[in-house]
C-alpha cells in the first residue's frame, strides 16, 4: 500500500509525493514520484502497485554497483591505446 504526503514547495504550491515500499524476500523496493495533482499521484500508486505485484516485476538479484567499480571499469572500456581515425 502506497502513501501520498503533501508537500509544501519553495513557490507555495503544495506537490504531492507518492512512496511505495515493497518487501520481497527479505528485500525492500522503495519508489517515490512527486506529482502536482493529488488525484495523479493516487492513479500513479494504483497503477505501479499492480505492475510491482506480478511475478518478476523485482528483481533484487541484479549486482549493485559501487561508484569506484563503474569508473574502473568504464575507464577500462573507453580508454584504449588506439586514436580514432578521422577521414577528412
Amino acid at each position: 500500500m502506497g502513501t501520498i504526503i503533501p508537500r509544501r514547495r519553495k513557490d507555495g504550491s503544495t506537490g504531492y509525493m507518492a512512496q511505495i515500499s515493497m518487501r520481497r524476500d527479505g528485500h525492500v523496493h522503495p519508489e517515490t514520484k512527486t506529482f502536482d495533482r493529488n488525484q495523479a499521484a493516487s492513479a500513479w500508486l494504483e497503477k505501479r502497485e499492480r505492475e510491482l505485484e506480478r511475478p518478476g516485476a523485482i528483481n533484487f538479484d541484479r549486482k549493485i554497483h559501487i561508484l569506484p567499480e563503474v569508473i574502473r571499469g568504464g575507464a577500462a572500456t573507453s580508454c584504449s591505446s588506439e586514436k580514432p581515425k578521422m577521414d577528412l
